[in-house]
C-alpha cells in the first residue's frame, strides 16, 4: 500500500460495533496522560541543564552523529508524542475509521485491537523518556546506558500492533 492509497483508503465497516468505556481502558488513558505530563516535565527540567545544542540522532552503537537545538531536541518531540499518543487513545473509540485494512467484525476482535492501540499509546511516552535519557546521557554525561532500552521500546512499539492485529485475527474467526 504506497502512502497516497493509505490516506484515500476507504474505512472498513465495523457492523455497528461500537466500543463501550471499561475500567481497563480508563486506566490505560489515564496512564498515557500521566505519561506525556511527565514527559513534558522532564522536558522542562532537562530544558535548563543542556546545552543549546543536543544530540538527536544516533548510530547505531549509539555514538550521536546529528545535533539540532533545544526546541527541535526536546520541545518537538513532546508535542509530537502527545499529540499521537492520545490521537491513538482516541481512535479506539472510532472503530468505523479503521485503515488497517483488517474488518473488524465482533466485539472481540475490536477489545483486542483497543489493548494493543491502548499498550501503544502508553509505550509512546516511555520511549521519548528513553530517548531524552540518551540525550541527557550524551550531553551531560550521565552514566545510565539507555540505548538498549530505547532499542527495546522502539521494537515493543513495531511488534505489539502486529501481534495484537493477528490475536484479532484469530479471535474473529474463532467468535
Amino acid at each position: 500500500m504506497n502512502l497516497l492509497s493509505f490516506f484515500l483508503h476507504k474505512p472498513q465497516p465495523t457492523n455497528g460495533i461500537r466500543m463501550p468505556r471499561t475500567k481497563e481502558g480508563t486506566i490505560f488513558e489515564i496512564a498515557c496522560l500521566m505519561l506525556n505530563i511527565l514527559l513534558w516535565i522532564m522536558a522542562a527540567w532537562m530544558w535548563s541543564k543542556l546545552p543549546d545544542t543536543v544530540p538527536t540522532h544516533f548510530d547505531a552503537s549509539g555514538h550521536p552523529n546529528q545535533y539540532s537545538g533545544k526546541a527541535f531536541g526536546l520541545i518537538f518531540p513532546c508535542a509530537i508524542c502527545a499529540f499521537v499518543s492520545i490521537l491513538i487513545m482516541l481512535s479506539v473509540y472510532l472503530p468505523s475509521k479503521n485503515i488497517s485494512g483488517t474488518q473488524i467484525t465482533n466485539i472481540t476482535q475490536m477489545v483486542w485491537v483497543a489493548r494493543g492501540l491502548r499498550i501503544i499509546g502508553v509505550l509512546m511516552p516511555l520511549l521519548f523518556m528513553s530517548i531524552f535519557g540518551v540525550i541527557g546521557c550524551e550531553t551531560l554525561g550521565w552514566p545510565a546506558p539507555l540505548h538498549l532500552v530505547t532499542a527495546t521500546l522502539t521494537g515493543a512499539i513495531v511488534l505489539i500492533p502486529l501481534l495484537f492485529i493477528i490475536l484479532a485475527l484469530f479471535k474473529g474467526k474463532r467468535a
